[in-house]
This record gives C-alpha cells, structure tokens and sequence, in this order.
C-alpha cells in the first residue's frame, strides 16, 4: 500500500511541474506574440501608405506631364492598388487653383496629393479594389479650361 502511494506523489509532482512550466513558457510567450502582432500590423499599414505614395505620385505626374503636352495627349498608367483604400476623389475648385487626388483608407485616414494642373474624374468601388488597374491619364478642352480627365479601369 505505501508503495502504491508513492507512486501516486510521484505523478502528481510530475504533474504539477509540467503545469509550472508550460505556465512559465506561456507568460514568456504571450508578450512577444502581442508585439509581433503589433509589430507586423504596423508593417502592412507602412506598406499600404506607401504604395499609395507611388500611385498618388505617378498619377499627378502623368497629369502634369500630359497637360503640358496639349489636348489629346493621353498616358495610361499600370498601377496595383493595395488593400486597404476606401474611397479615391478628386478635390477641385479650378477658379482657386485647388486640385488634390485624395485617397480615404479604411482606417479613416486620408492621403492627398497636390497638382498643379486641372484634374477631373470620378471613380466606383470597383476602380480602387485591391489589384492591377489601369489609369488613363488624358488632357483635354472644354470652352472655358484646358485640363486633365483621370479614368481608371
């Protein structure tokens, strides 16, 4: 009988040191898969932001670029749109000179672009969905201005 008790001890000690450390490792654990976590949600914002920078960039550009070769001139850009954007205007008041392609991404968070030319265009959900799209770039002439039309597809 003493003998069977000791044996019981033995398993319950060895139990109990198996729940000490599988504790010990999780509190270790835990912090650092909350700052990876963290860490990798701060990356993929970084990224987003800045692929939005290209876009942004490349299509004032192309803007400017094709106003100042005169109406009809057209460029069509290849562009990757990222996840993560809600919405794409364009802000303008040509009698004050305002012009700003703004992109609203999902975090609330805008980012607008300046360009020095007249812009015009207007976009659906499915123009700034993740993935390839096209963006034709064209300047053009209406009776009152010269400016540049922003399509993408």
């Amino acid at each position: 009988m003493m003998l069977l008790s000791k044996k019981g001890n033995k398993r319950v000690q060895a139990s109990i040191e198996y729940i000490i450390v599988f504790s010990l490792a999780f509190i270790v654990l835990l912090p650092m898969i909350y700052m990876f976590q963290g860490y990798s949600t701060k990356s993929s914002e970084q990224i987003v932001t800045s692929n939005i920078a290209v876009i942004g960039n490349d299509i004032v550009n192309a803007a400017e670029s094709v106003y100042y070769m005169g109406s009809d001139s057209r460029l069509t850009l290849d562009e990757t749109m990222p996840e993560g954007i809600k919405n794409i205007t364009l802000t303008r008041d040509w009698d004050k000179g305002i012009n700003e392609v703004v992109f609203e991404l999902r975090d609330n968070n805008t980012i607008a672009f300046f360009c020095n030319v007249n812009i015009e265009g207007s976009f659906d959900t499915s123009d700034f969905s993740a993935g390839l799209k096209r963006v034709r770039v064209e300047a053009k002439n209406d009776s009152r201005y010269d400016y540049v039309s922003i399509d993408i597809y």
